[in-house]
């Protein structure tokens, strides 16, 4: 549980305010959860934490409504009103496969809120590229 909270917390120790002893305490970690029978047996830190992310940050664990509204932020500026969403995902690849409902979803939040425009960042946990 430690481990897991650790890598999540850190994107699998990627982030760059991930301090030394964060990597050594996963380290630490995971030779216990193994020596024990835990959940990283046969797994190394980057395969358990690919899992773990993509477990927490998938698009089909949600609906389009629940993705959108989980990270959304409402702006004025320059007379526009409008909304930006943030969305984390483990594969950007399989995104294409959401976007319709997405952008539905988006349009009925922002014509139900009667806003200019919206937009959804949506940034790979894994590898970090935002589109």
């Amino acid at each position: 549980m430690l481990l897991a909270c650790l890598l999540a917390d850190t994107l699998i120790l990627t982030s760059p305010t991930t301090p030394g002893r964060d990597k050594k305490a996963a380290e630490r970690l995971r030779r216990w959860a193994i020596a024990h029978g835990g959940p990283m047996v046969g797994e190394d830190i980057n395969s358990f934490g690919n899992q773990l992310l993509g477990a927490s940050a998938g698009l089909l664990a949600r609906s389009p409504e629940e993705i959108i509204r989980t990270d959304m932020k409402l702006y004025e500026a320059g007379g526009y009103h409008f909304f930006i969403s943030k969305a984390e995902v483990t594969d950007l690849m399989k995104l294409s496969e959401y976007l319709s409902t997405l952008r539905a979803a988006m349009i009925a939040l922002r014509d139900k809120r009667g806003l200019d425009f919206a937009m959804l960042v949506v940034t790979d946990v894994v590898t970090l590229p935002s589109r």
